[in-house]
């Protein structure tokens, strides 16, 4: 009995021996199976740790990203010599260099509006400099309007011009003005200032105008004065 216990404790210890000692039994250069599991899991933890790190960095950075990117504006085209005190909100609101509008009133008679230069203030109005426009008349003749400035409704269809306004209609009028409305839809142009006319029945002046019925009419008002060109019998010219 005590011989068969002892064997049992000898055979226990030596698998023990064994199992504590593989590596005397490794040759050398080699790596035990304990160190690469080890190191293996040395990896995976600093891995994990590498990401929580980027994870945490991307976390604090990105609010920061995202309000720089919303208030981010473009600018094409501005004054380089203002000091950065002197900028006004405008600075910030792109230009469109050389724009063109094209539409139909509701007679789908076509129109178009050229600029200089636009800013689009709002999805409804649009700022223009060095106004152009052709607007197509019920006879197929056109009315063509320039400006120095102006405001432009894209939904209503209404054009607002103002400085140097020149209205020169198909039957030979030219009219001179300082401000004018134009609707688009309707063929319709009016004025409240003084008007200087030049055409075929000679040179008229007012306080007014207006260009009706799809431009068949011209009526001027306020202190209207006309100097008529009329010929006589003798073909002589008088005004």
């Amino acid at each position: 009995m005590i011989n068969k216990i002892s064997k049992n404790v000898n055979i226990g210890y030596a698998r023990y021996l064994k199992k504590k000692r593989m590596d005397r039994f490794i040759e050398p250069g080699e790596t035990s199976r304990a160190e690469l599991h080890s190191k293996k899991v040395a990896r995976w933890k600093s891995s994990i740790l590498r990401l929580i790190l980027l994870l945490l960095v991307l976390f604090l950075a990105l609010p920061l990203f995202l309000k720089n990117f919303q208030g981010f504006k473009i600018n094409f085209e501005g004054n380089s010599d203002k000091k950065d005190d002197e900028s006004t909100p405008t600075d910030l609101i792109p230009v469109m260099i050389s724009p063109k509008f094209f539409g139909e009133d509701s007679n789908k008679r076509p129109y178009n509006i050229t600029a200089k230069s636009s800013v689009s203030v709002s999805s409804e109005k649009i700022v223009l400099i060095d106004i152009g426009a052709e607007i197509e008349l019920q006879d197929k003749s056109k009315v063509n309007l320039s400006s120095q400035q102006g405001d432009y409704f894209l939904n209503k269809k209404e054009l607002t011009l103002s400085q140097g306004v020149k209205v020169v209609t198909g039957n030979g009028y030219n009219i001179l003005t300082n401000s004018a409305y134009v609707n688009l839809d309707e063929n319709l142009i009016t004025g409240g200032e003084r008007v200087d006319v030049t055409g075929a029945m000679g040179d008229i002046t007012s306080q007014g105008f207006i260009i009706t019925n799809s431009g068949d009419e011209i009526k001027f008002y306020g202190g209207v004065e006309l100097n008529a060109i009329v010929n006589n019998k003798n073909n002589e010219v008088e005004k």
